[in-house]
């Protein structure tokens, strides 16, 4: 029997033509192949991160945010792997009753808003492993895509996307957060498990390097980093802290010798910037030491009721303008800002560990450049540049809130900035 086609359709037997039905749903399934090819080839990457954590003693409280590098994409199905310590947490989670996982920013909404028909539904919860669980998120209308929440996107603040409470087990221990593997740490174990609000097209590339590794002592000041780096007369020492709990300030203190021999550098008690807060704050202290040695810097967190605690020393060497626990940057970083918020100046610390072109530049909140601050190839180092709050033009700008990018291979990395005058 001959095939033949008539009418964009083949079948055996007589021809014949479409009716209107059959041209009509022809018609909107070649559209749909149409825009999902169309949105394959633009696929846009997504980034996880950890926030706006909180400790009561009992409970490890934290969010799950969520951000798109560029471009306009809506959320659809996601899979996310958290890993968490079992010294802190105990072993499967959620068999133990030890989790709560609740929605929250971007997965909130209705189809129609006073509706009832929720936009995004948790469809699972898996201990994955003894120290992984999995978490299944479902967008329920894939046929309407632009119903979906937006992703926010960089300039802007990551989205909240979960809420997770875990039960403390053991105070002493650490939070042990992570998105990775913990036995591949170079497996991007989400990568796939993403997807636009389509169902169909999957984010590429996956960001979730995010780790969360604070103590889960209550009263302890929960440290993100602690760093020195070369200053024009000195050295400037800088640390961030992610909450603190019953906190009175810092104490900093300087020696030649790693274990011994430490002095206080502040003439004064550095006060809490974020007692009782959930998102921290960042800290600065320049010193100038009268000679040029190499030298070591310890921290010292203060509590209300006058107890105190130690975090691991960090070393400088003068002689060589080396800073921090290794001898040479090991990672690209852009350091927040000081003093944030500025008037009229502001000084900005970046290091680079190999030879890279590097591009630093300011925004406004609108995406708009309003100045370049460095444009060029730089040597592995600590540097350290101005913003004198001048545009391109060499005129001021307005009070507000800026972005500082730096860009370098790539890496890529904003700071906020607030310009007050």
């Amino acid at each position: 029997m001959t095939r033949m086609i008539s009418g964009n359709k083949m079948w055996d037997g007589e021809p014949r033509f479409l009716d209107n039905r059959e041209r009509k749903s022809m018609f909107k399934k070649m559209i749909l192949l149409f825009f999902t090819m169309l949105t394959m080839t633009h696929a846009e990457s997504i980034e996880f991160t950890f926030g706006n954590q909180t400790n009561s003693g009992t409970f490890y409280e934290f969010d799950i945010m969520v951000q798109g590098e560029s471009g306009d994409t809506r959320l659809g199905d996601a899979l996310v792997y958290l890993n968490y310590s079992t010294a802190g947490f105990g072993t499967n989670v959620l068999t133990n009753g030890n989790i709560e996982v609740t929605k929250t920013g971007i997965l909130d909404g209705e189809l129609v808003e006073g509706s009832g028909f929720e936009l995004y539904e948790i469809v699972n919860i898996l201990d994955n492993s003894e120290g992984c669980v999995a978490i299944t998120i479902g967008y329920l209308y894939d046929n309407s895509p632009g119903s979906a929440n937006q992703l926010t996107t960089l300039p802007e603040s990551p989205q909240p996307m979960l809420n997770i409470k875990l039960t403390i087990a053991n105070t002493s221990a650490h939070a042990g957060l992570s998105f990775s593997n913990p036995d591949l740490p170079a497996q991007p174990t989400m990568l796939g498990q993403q997807y636009l609000s389509d169902n169909t097209t999957k984010y590429d590339p996956v960001y979730a390097s995010d780790t969360d590794d604070s103590a889960l002592d209550p009263i302890a000041v929960h440290l993100v980093s602690f760093t020195a780096s070369p200053a024009q007369e000195g050295v400037l020492l800088e640390w961030q802290t992610a909450n603190e709990i019953n906190h009175a300030g810092f104490h900093l203190h300087r020696s030649k010798n790693d274990e011994t021999d430490y002095h206080k550098i502040n003439s004064s008690l550095i006060p809490a910037k974020a007692n009782g807060l959930t998102d921290g704050a960042t800290y600065h202290y320049e010193d100038q030491p009268l000679e040029s040695a190499t030298f070591y810097y310890k921290l010292e967190a203060v509590n209300l009721d006058g107890k105190s605690s130690f975090y691991p020393a960090i070393k400088i060497d003068f002689n060589t303008l080396v800073a921090s626990g290794s001898p040479a940057p090991t990672e690209f970083t852009l350091k927040q800002n000081y003093p944030n918020p500025f008037n009229p100046a502001t000084q900005i610390h970046y290091q680079i560990p190999d030879e890279s072109y590097v591009d630093i530049a300011v925004y406004n909140i609108s995406g708009q450049k309003i100045k370049s601050l460095v444009v060029e190839h730089k040597v592995p180092g600590y540097y350290t540049i101005t913003w004198d709050g001048l545009d391109s033009s060499g005129q001021p700008v307005t009070s507000g809130i800026y972005v500082l990018r730096m860009q370098a291979d790539d890496f890529s990395m904003n700071r906020r900035i607030t310009l007050l005058r």
